[in-house]
């Protein structure tokens, strides 16, 4: 696999609830079912809250888009089961998961797709991070 099609994830635990995962590499119909059984492994340990860096993701096609739904779905449920509240002051953004710097490319797919509306963006970390306190 050459440098261009490699897919990674790279996760860090800030506290005891939320999780950075760092995502490299394109999220298509190859690549989506392993970022959704990383965060499905991650809700298994007790993570209610994602923080998605998505700055070296140059493509997010359906498949990543339905990926997104599902691993917002599982962090809500996640923190239903732990009793965290999940209710949100707008009640279309999610609480649980949050996207950072996503690639232009990436931003304009969440944008025509009408995702921006359910996922908060940010372009600085601490404050995405803060965001969830």
């Amino acid at each position: 696999m050459d440098s261009q099609h490699q897919f990674t994830i790279h996760t860090q635990s800030v506290g005891a609830r939320l999780v950075i995962m760092e995502v490299r590499g394109e999220i298509d119909a190859t690549t989506h079912v392993q970022l959704q059984e990383m965060m499905a492994e991650s809700c298994r340990r007790g993570t209610c809250y994602l923080l998605l860096d998505l700055s070296a993701v140059p493509f997010m096609g359906s498949a990543g888009l339905r990926a997104l739904h599902a691993i917002d779905e599982m962090l809500r449920q996640q923190a239903a089961t732990s009793g965290v509240a999940v209710l949100s002051e707008d009640s279309f953004k999610s609480p649980c998961l949050k996207l950072l710097n996503p690639h232009p490319a990436v931003a304009r797919t969440l944008t025509i797709s009408g995702f921006e509306m359910i996922f908060d963006i940010f372009t600085d970390r601490q404050a995405a991070i803060n965001s969830f306190g």
